[in-house]
């Protein structure tokens, strides 16, 4: 390890320019998707219950939050989905991760704004959008040391196997072909 030390990582030098370079070559690894902060309550349907009665219920959820009620608080107490516990708060996500009928839906919304009910087959969906931030590009100055960590493991690994090569050029190495028995 020590004689690798010496070798190979004291000589690993990297230039700006050449971080530089490849951030400017490989700009689609620095892209961030879109991502949106959501809050959602989920309510389940029962089917043991009656049609009508579970259309109240979310007709009910729906004027809670029509008067200005907190959506955080009605979550708490309303949601059956697994969030319901941090007031409904999916926090910072990319939308694809949802079903495509509420990505379909939040896109749509504005930022502090409440969906209409969606409904699907078994549950009921009310979302609200926290946050909003739109697909972008890592700026350079926080990719700078990813890149120099990524090119320094590049070139550690062609310095090694050079190394390895050198030593195994200068070896002089004799097989003896011995019976022991």
């Amino acid at each position: 390890a020590s004689m690798r030390n010496v070798s190979i990582f004291q000589n690993i030098n990297v230039s700006p320019e050449a971080i530089s370079k490849y951030y400017q070559n490989h700009i689609s690894e620095f892209r961030l998707e879109e991502k949106i902060q959501l809050r959602m309550i989920m309510l389940l349907r029962d089917r043991s219950l009656d049609l009508e009665y579970e259309k109240q219920r979310v007709r009910t959820v729906l004027s809670r939050l029509h008067s200005g009620e907190d959506f955080e608080t009605v979550a708490k107490e309303e949601s059956d989905g697994v969030y319901a516990d941090t007031g409904g708060d999916w926090g910072w996500i990319e939308p694809h991760v949802l079903l495509n009928v509420l990505s379909d839906s939040v896109r749509e919304l504005g930022v502090g704004e409440v969906s209409d009910l969606i409904e699907t087959g078994g549950e009921y969906y009310i979302l609200k959008l926290e946050g909003r931030s739109e697909a972008s590009v890592m700026p350079f100055q926080e990719a700078q040391l990813r890149i120099e960590s990524a090119l320094r493991r590049k070139e550690g690994e062609r310095l090694y196997k050079e190394w390895i090569q050198r030593l195994r050029n200068n070896a002089y190495i004799k097989v003896f072909d011995i019976k022991v028995f």
